[in-house]
Protein backbone atom coordinates (compact mmCIF):
# COMPACT_ATOMS: atom_id res chain seq x y z
CA UNK A 1 0.00 0.00 0.00
CA UNK A 2 0.67 3.71 -0.69
CA UNK A 3 0.07 6.80 0.52
CA UNK A 4 -1.50 9.50 -1.92
CA UNK A 5 -0.56 13.02 -1.35
CA UNK A 6 -4.37 13.55 -0.24
CA UNK A 7 -4.89 10.56 0.94
CA UNK A 8 -7.78 9.59 -1.80
CA UNK A 9 -7.52 8.23 -4.98
CA UNK A 10 -10.01 6.85 -7.28
CA UNK A 11 -10.92 3.49 -8.11
CA UNK A 12 -13.39 1.61 -10.59
CA UNK A 13 -15.04 -0.87 -8.06
CA UNK A 14 -17.30 -2.32 -10.97
CA UNK A 15 -18.83 -1.23 -14.70
CA UNK A 16 -21.01 1.38 -12.85
CA UNK A 17 -19.72 2.57 -9.93
CA UNK A 18 -16.46 4.63 -9.52
CA UNK A 19 -15.28 5.28 -5.64
CA UNK A 20 -12.85 7.82 -3.86
CA UNK A 21 -11.38 5.49 -0.91
CA UNK A 22 -9.15 6.68 1.20
CA UNK A 23 -5.79 4.40 1.16
CA UNK A 24 -5.17 2.60 4.05
CA UNK A 25 -2.16 3.17 6.07
CA UNK A 26 -1.00 0.46 7.99
CA UNK A 27 0.51 3.01 10.61
CA UNK A 28 -1.45 4.69 11.29
CA UNK A 29 -4.67 1.79 11.05
CA UNK A 30 -7.44 4.39 9.08
CA UNK A 31 -10.34 2.84 7.95
CA UNK A 32 -12.39 2.94 5.15
CA UNK A 33 -15.29 3.75 7.19
CA UNK A 34 -15.94 7.42 5.39
CA UNK A 35 -15.43 5.91 1.83
CA UNK A 36 -17.71 7.68 -0.49
CA UNK A 37 -19.61 5.70 -3.54
CA UNK A 38 -20.95 7.67 -6.44
CA UNK A 39 -22.78 5.88 -8.99
CA UNK A 40 -21.32 6.60 -12.42
CA UNK A 41 -23.88 9.17 -14.44
CA UNK A 42 -23.03 8.49 -17.88
CA UNK A 43 -20.63 6.56 -20.23
CA UNK A 44 -17.98 8.41 -22.35
CA UNK A 45 -18.51 8.26 -25.85
CA UNK A 46 -14.72 7.84 -26.21
CA UNK A 47 -12.84 4.16 -24.74
CA UNK A 48 -16.09 2.78 -24.06
CA UNK A 49 -17.30 -0.44 -25.24
CA UNK A 50 -20.31 0.24 -26.75
CA UNK A 51 -22.60 -3.39 -27.66
CA UNK A 52 -25.27 -2.86 -30.08
CA UNK A 53 -28.37 -3.72 -28.62
CA UNK A 54 -31.25 -2.35 -30.92
CA UNK A 55 -30.84 -1.84 -34.92
CA UNK A 56 -33.68 -0.63 -37.18
CA UNK A 57 -35.67 -4.36 -37.25
CA UNK A 58 -35.43 -5.31 -33.72
CA UNK A 59 -32.78 -6.24 -30.72
CA UNK A 60 -30.24 -7.80 -31.29
CA UNK A 61 -28.85 -11.03 -29.87
CA UNK A 62 -25.30 -12.40 -30.41
CA UNK A 63 -25.57 -16.03 -31.74
CA UNK A 64 -24.38 -18.84 -29.27
CA UNK A 65 -20.81 -18.78 -29.38
CA UNK A 66 -20.45 -15.80 -31.66
CA UNK A 67 -19.04 -12.41 -30.83
CA UNK A 68 -21.26 -9.64 -29.66
CA UNK A 69 -21.70 -6.72 -31.99
CA UNK A 70 -20.02 -3.87 -30.80
CA UNK A 71 -17.18 -0.66 -30.97
CA UNK A 72 -14.99 0.98 -29.19
CA UNK A 73 -14.15 4.64 -30.43
CA UNK A 74 -10.15 5.69 -29.29
CA UNK A 75 -10.01 9.05 -28.67
CA UNK A 76 -6.33 9.80 -28.91
CA UNK A 77 -6.01 8.21 -32.21
CA UNK A 78 -9.65 9.26 -33.70
CA UNK A 79 -9.82 5.77 -35.08
CA UNK A 80 -12.96 3.25 -33.93
CA UNK A 81 -12.76 -0.33 -33.94
CA UNK A 82 -15.47 -3.67 -33.73
CA UNK A 83 -17.14 -6.25 -34.71
CA UNK A 84 -20.34 -6.37 -36.90
CA UNK A 85 -21.29 -9.48 -35.87
CA UNK A 86 -19.34 -12.02 -37.50
CA UNK A 87 -16.55 -9.57 -38.95
CA UNK A 88 -14.00 -6.79 -37.49
CA UNK A 89 -13.83 -3.57 -38.95
CA UNK A 90 -12.38 -0.02 -38.26
CA UNK A 91 -12.32 3.31 -39.09
CA UNK A 92 -12.16 6.86 -38.25
CA UNK A 93 -14.60 8.95 -36.19
CA UNK A 94 -15.53 12.98 -35.76
CA UNK A 95 -17.27 13.86 -32.87
CA UNK A 96 -18.28 17.19 -31.66
CA UNK A 97 -20.70 18.35 -28.70
CA UNK A 98 -23.74 16.21 -30.20
CA UNK A 99 -22.06 15.39 -34.05
CA UNK A 100 -20.76 12.20 -34.80
CA UNK A 101 -19.44 10.96 -38.53
CA UNK A 102 -17.98 7.90 -39.01
CA UNK A 103 -15.57 7.66 -41.77
CA UNK A 104 -13.80 4.91 -43.80
CA UNK A 105 -15.21 1.68 -42.52
CA UNK A 106 -13.91 -0.95 -44.00
CA UNK A 107 -14.73 -4.62 -42.56
CA UNK A 108 -13.31 -8.24 -43.06
CA UNK A 109 -15.67 -9.99 -45.15
CA UNK A 110 -16.31 -13.77 -44.06
CA UNK A 111 -20.17 -15.30 -44.90
CA UNK A 112 -21.89 -15.84 -41.32
CA UNK A 113 -25.28 -17.48 -42.01
CA UNK A 114 -27.41 -15.84 -40.15
CA UNK A 115 -25.78 -13.00 -38.88
CA UNK A 116 -25.20 -11.04 -42.32
CA UNK A 117 -28.74 -9.07 -42.26
CA UNK A 118 -27.65 -7.80 -38.47
CA UNK A 119 -23.98 -6.75 -39.88
CA UNK A 120 -25.40 -5.21 -42.86
CA UNK A 121 -27.53 -3.44 -40.85
CA UNK A 122 -24.63 -2.03 -38.27
CA UNK A 123 -22.27 -1.06 -40.92
CA UNK A 124 -25.16 0.54 -42.63
CA UNK A 125 -26.35 2.68 -39.54
CA UNK A 126 -22.61 3.45 -38.85
CA UNK A 127 -22.35 5.30 -42.13
CA UNK A 128 -25.24 6.70 -42.07
CA UNK A 129 -24.99 8.74 -38.54
CA UNK A 130 -24.68 12.24 -38.27
CA UNK A 131 -25.28 13.21 -34.26
CA UNK A 132 -25.70 10.73 -31.09
CA UNK A 133 -27.28 10.56 -27.63
CA UNK A 134 -25.78 8.82 -24.67
CA UNK A 135 -28.11 8.98 -21.50
CA UNK A 136 -26.87 7.35 -18.63
CA UNK A 137 -25.42 3.77 -20.21
CA UNK A 138 -27.01 4.47 -23.82
CA UNK A 139 -25.68 5.56 -27.03
CA UNK A 140 -27.83 6.64 -29.74
CA UNK A 141 -27.02 7.25 -32.74
CA UNK A 142 -29.34 9.25 -35.56
CA UNK A 143 -29.75 10.81 -38.85
CA UNK A 144 -31.46 13.74 -38.09
CA UNK A 145 -34.46 12.45 -35.65
CA UNK A 146 -34.62 9.18 -37.19
CA UNK A 147 -33.12 6.10 -34.53
CA UNK A 148 -30.63 4.10 -36.14
CA UNK A 149 -28.92 1.59 -33.71
CA UNK A 150 -28.55 1.25 -29.81
CA UNK A 151 -25.91 0.91 -27.67
CA UNK A 152 -25.27 -0.19 -23.86
CA UNK A 153 -21.89 0.26 -22.30
CA UNK A 154 -19.69 -3.07 -21.44
CA UNK A 155 -17.22 -2.41 -18.74
CA UNK A 156 -14.49 -5.44 -19.10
Amino acid sequence: FFQAEDGIRDYKVTGVQTCALPILVIESMETLENSVCVPRTTAELRGTWWRLTWIEGGVVRAESGAPEAHMVLHSASGRLRGRASCNGFSGTFRATDQSLQFEKISSTRKLCPGAMSTEQAFLSALSSADRYRISGEELELFIANTLLARFESVYH
